[in-house]
């Protein structure tokens, strides 16, 4: 993945990239995309690091929506926000975290999301 090659000298292309692919999440009804958008922005976030926290915020939003998901791009929404709370501070929005994260734990017809 070009985050992990680059690392933390990635903040400078995350300039130009995460406007439009956030962006595209907005506006793509394709699940697939959504789900690589999401997990693109946690690679992402997790190479930049605490270094550069100001892509947290504009991207919780499209993160929460992933996780409200039936779709696929739930367990990239997971994943990317397990990174976010390691590289800023959301212990506020932890009982709204655990709580979508909660049907993750259940197998209830989910055996791909359950390892």
């Amino acid at each position: 993945c070009l985050a992990e090659v680059l690392g933390e000298d990635i903040s400078g292309i995350a300039e130009r990239i995460m406007p439009p692919m956030l962006k595209y999440f907005e506006t793509t009804q394709d699940p697939t995309d959504k789900a690589v958008v999401i997990g693109s922005i946690g690679e992402i976030i997790k190479m930049i690091g605490k270094s550069n926290t100001k892509w947290v915020e504009p991207c919780y939003p499209a993160v929460m929506e992933a996780l409200l998901s039936e779709e696929d791009m739930v367990t990239n929404a997971a994943y990317t926000i397990g990174i976010m709370a390691t590289v800023v501070d959301l212990t506020t929005e932890y009982p709204r975290i655990l709580n979508l994260l909660g049907p993750l734990f259940s197998k209830d017809g989910k055996d791909h999301i359950v390892d």
